[in-house]
C-alpha cells in the first residue's frame, strides 16, 4: 500500500506538470497579438517545464534494468523529485519556476490600455491558476506523507493516532444518528431516513423568512421580526399584509442588541445612497454612440450588484466584516485610490465611465450634461460613504482597542451564548456515544486541585453551563444591558476555569470511567472550554 502510494505521487506529479503546460499553452493562444512580452514569457516557462518533465521517471518503481527497487530507494527518489519540483528555477531569471508562473498569470490579467476586457484571457488565466494550485497542493501533500513515513516523529504520531482510533472504533460505536441541538437527542424513528426533524425545518424557515433565531421566551424579538418582514395596510375595512423582502435587509432588533452607533449612522446613509444610485443607474445612457450595449449593461449590473452588496454588508447584525467592506470599496473605487474627485475615480466606476463614454468632451446638450451629472453624483455617494467608513472603521475592527458600541457588541455576546449552549449538547452526544449516559454522569465526581473549589458531578457542571447560557446570562443582558454583562462576567470566568479543570489532565484518569478519557469526549470538553473563553473575552470588553 505504501509502495503504491509513493508511485502514484510521482506519476500524478507528471500529470500535474502536463496539465499546467496545457493550460499555459491555451493562455498563450488567446493572448492578444500585441502582448508580445507576455507571449514570449509564457513560451520560456513552457519550455522550462517541458525540459524538467522529461527528466521525471514515470516508472519510479523500476530501476534501469526493469527490476523493482526497494521501498527505501523509492522513497528517497520520490522525495528528491518532489523537492526539485518545488524548488525548480527558470533559465531566464533564476527565480523559482512556480512563482514565475504565478507572476506571469497575474500579469496576463492586467488591462491593456485602450483594449476591452478579454473574457477568453480571464477564463484561461483562471484555468491555469487552478492547475498551478492543484500542482502545489499535490507536491505538499506527497512530501508530508513521505515525511510521516520516513521520520521518527512522524511515524510515532501516525502510529499513535492509528492505535487510538482503532481502540475507539473497537470499543465504541460510530455515530450515525443525526445530531439536533434543540434540547434532546433526535429520535431516529421520528422521521424518514435522511430527513431533518420537523422542529429544525421550522426553525430554519423562520430564520430565512424573518431573519430571527426562534426562542420561545423572546416575544419582543418575534414581533420585531414580523414587523420588519411584513407590511400591513387597511384596505376597504380589512387588513392585508404582504411580505417585503429587501435587497438590504437588516435585523434592526436582534436577540439581544441592535444596529446602533457608528453602524446605524453609516448604514442609514448607505441605504439612502443606494436608493438614489439605483434610480441613477436605471436612467444612465451612453454618450458614446459607438458604445457596445452588452458591455454597458454588464457594467451597469456589476456596479449595481457591488453597491447593493456593500449596503447589505454594512447592515449585518454584529457589525460588518471589515475585509469584505474594504474589498467592495476597492472594487468600486479602485485600490489605493486616495482621490475624491469624481472624475478621477478608478475601479468598476471608471470602467463604467469609459464604456458609457461619460466625458465632458462628449456633452453637447443640457440632457447629456444631466446624464454626466447623474454619474458624478453616484460617484460622490460612493466617495462620501468611503470617507465615513474610513473614520468609523476602527469600531468594527475586532482587534482594535476602541470600546465597541453596545448594540453591536451585545449581538456578538448573544451569538456566543447560543454557541456555548449548543456546545453543551455536543458534549452530551459525545458522552452518550461512549455509554456515559445521563444517570452515570450524575455519579462521576470531578475533584479540583484548588482547595477552595468543592467537587462537582459532571452533570452538575454541564447543567450549570447550559442554564447560564440559555437563561441566566440571557436574562441579565436583556434586563440590565451593559451592567448585566459586567454582572455575569465573574460567573463566565468561573465556568471557564471549572471546564478547563474538568479535562484530563488535571483530572486523574485512574479515578474516572475509562470512557471519560476517550478522545471524542475530551475534544468536546476542550471545545466547550474554548467557547467559554471566547464569551469571557467578549464580556471583558465591557469592564
Amino acid at each position: 500500500m505504501i509502495y503504491e502510494m509513493v508511485v502514484r505521487c510521482v506519476q500524478d506529479l507528471v500529470v500535474g506538470w502536463q496539465d499546467l503546460t496545457g493550460a499555459l499553452v491555451s493562455l498563450q493562444g488567446v493572448l492578444p497579438a500585441a502582448s508580445v512580452n507576455q507571449r514570449f514569457q509564457l513560451g520560456t516557462l513552457i519550455g522550462d517545464i517541458g525540459k524538467f518533465t522529461i527528466t521525471i521517471d514515470d516508472k519510479p518503481q523500476e530501476d534501469a534494468g526493469g527490476q523493482l527497487v526497494t521501498l527505501a530507494t523509492l522513497l528517497t527518489n520520490a522525495r528528491t523529485t518532489l523537492n526539485t519540483s518545488r524548488s525548480l528555477r527558470t533559465t531566464a531569471t533564476g527565480l523559482f519556476l512556480l512563482d514565475e508562473v504565478d507572476a506571469a498569470l497575474s500579469t496576463a490579467l492586467l488591462p491593456q490600455p485602450g483594449q476591452p476586457v478579454n473574457q477568453p484571457v480571464i477564463d484561461a488565466v483562471e484555468f491555469a491558476k487552478a492547475s498551478l494550485d492543484d500542482l502545489r497542493a499535490h507536491i505538499d501533500n506527497c512530501l508530508r506523507e513521505i515525511e510521516e513515513l520516513t521520520s521518527a516523529p512522524g511515524a510515532n504520531a501516525s502510529l499513535g493516532g492509528i492505535n487510538n482510533s482503532v481502540e475507539n472504533i473497537s470499543a465504541y460505536p460510530v455515530l450515525t444518528q443525526e445530531a439536533g441541538f434543540s434540547g434532546a437527542p433526535t429520535s431516529p424513528w421520528s422521521n424518514s431516513p435522511g430527513s431533518r426533524p420537523l422542529g429544525q425545518v421550522v426553525e430554519a424557515t423562520l430564520r430565512d423568512v424573518l431573519g430571527w433565531r426562534p426562542k420561545a421566551s423572546d416575544h419582543k424579538g418575534f414581533v420585531a421580526a414580523l414587523t420588519q418582514s411584513f407590511t400591513c395596510k387597511d384596505i376597504e375595512g380589512r387588513t392585508e399584509c404582504s411580505y417585503t423582502p429587501r435587497t438590504y435587509a437588516v435585523q434592526v432588533q436582534a436577540d439581544m442588541g441592535a444596529v446602533t452607533g457608528a453602524q446605524a449612522s453609516i448604514y442609514a446613509r448607505a441605504k439612502a445612497a443606494l436608493d438614489q444610485s439605483v434610480m441613477i443607474l436605471d436612467r444612465l445612457y451612453p454618450l458614446d454612440p459607438a458604445a457596445d450595449p452588452q458591455e454597458t449593461e454588464a457594467s451597469r449590473a456589476i456596479v449595481r450588484s457591488e453597491f447593493t452588496e456593500l449596503v447589505n454588508e454594512l447592515g449585518i447584525e454584529g457589525g460588518p466584516r471589515v475585509h469584505r467592506v474594504d474589498s467592495l470599496f476597492e472594487q468600486l473605487r479602485g485600490p489605493n485610490n486616495t482621490s475624491f474627485d469624481p472624475e478621477q475615480v478608478q475601479g468598476q466606476l471608471r470602467a463604467m465611465r469609459e464604456k458609457f463614454g461619460l466625458e465632458r468632451k462628449r456633452v453637447n446638450t443640457i440632457e447629456e450634461e444631466q446624464d454626466l451629472t447623474d454619474f458624478l453624483t453616484m460617484v460622490d455617494y460612493v466617495n462620501s460613504l468611503f470617507q465615513s467608513w474610513t473614520s468609523q472603521r476602527q469600531f468594527f475592527d475586532r482587534s482594535s482597542t476602541v470600546e465597541p458600541f453596545l448594540g453591536t457588541q451585545l449581538v456578538l455576546v448573544s451569538r456566543q451564548l447560543a454557541v456555548v449552549a449548543e456546545s453543551v449538547h455536543e458534549v452530551y452526544y459525545a458522552m452518550d456515544s461512549v455509554f456515559l449516559g445521563g444517570a452515570e454522569r450524575q455519579t462521576i465526581e470531578l475533584v479540583f486541585t484548588n482547595p477552595k473549589r468543592p467537587s462537582l458531578f459532571v452533570s452538575e457542571l454541564l447543567m450549570w453551563v447550559e442554564r447560564f447560557a440559555t437563561e441566566e446570562g440571557t436574562l441579565l443582558i436583556r434586563d440590565a444591558g451593559k451592567a448585566g454583562v459586567k454582572a455575569f462576567f465573574p460567573t463566565v470566568d468561573r465556568l471557564f476555569e471549572a471546564m478547563r479543570d474538568s479535562r484530563i489532565p488535571p483530572q486523574d484518569p485512574n479515578r474516572l470511567p475509562a470512557a471519560y478519557s476517550v478522545a471524542r469526549v475530551q475534544r468536546s470538553l476542550a471545545e466547550l472550554e474554548t467557547h467559554l473563553k471566547r464569551l469571557a473575552d467578549l464580556a471583558r470588553k465591557f469592564l
